[in-house]
């Protein structure tokens, strides 16, 4: 094996780790939120000061501060008339039938909660029902106990 094969294959391991992927996500954060700093002509202390922190608070969150909050990222996006995005998508694909199967207890609560995790068991394990049929034949379910009761 030559030394850029095995530099690729550890690589392509290194990509599937969390925190190589969190760095990774933070780096295209930062490049949009610097293009757009750049853009609009807006300083790292006119940043600072839309969103009410120091400067090197907007320095630490450009340098890839990995425990910046949710909250922080839309302070910061606000502050620059952004919409901050988010997209999360399959990688793999896998096959209804290699899904496990969960059993579910035949406890029903009536509060959406509970119907909102039994509509998710439902698609899960293979249901043919989309989720909002799913929900008001749950609700229809749960009323019909409810009366019976």
């Amino acid at each position: 094996m030559t030394p850029q094969e095995k530099f690729q294959q550890q690589l392509a391991v290194l990509m599937t780790k969390p925190s190589f992927l969190t760095e990774q996500l933070l780096l295209e954060i930062n490049e949009q939120f610097c293009r757009i700093m750049d853009e609009q002509r807006i300083s790292r202390t006119e940043l600072a000061e839309r969103i009410g922190v120091k400067r090197q608070f907007i320095t630490r969150i450009l340098n890839g501060n990995p425990n910046i909050t949710l909250l922080t990222l839309v302070k910061v996006a606000t502050a620059l008339n952004a919409k901050l995005g988010f997209e999360l998508t399959v990688t793999q694909q896998s096959e209804q039938k290699d899904l496990p199967r969960i059993s579910v207890p035949r406890h029903y609560s009536f509060s959406g909660r509970h119907i909102e995790e039994k509509a998710r068991y439902e698609i899960v394990s293979g249901g043919l029902k989309t989720v909002p049929q799913l929900k008001r034949s749950l609700q229809e379910e749960a009323h019909v106990l409810s009366n019976a009761a």
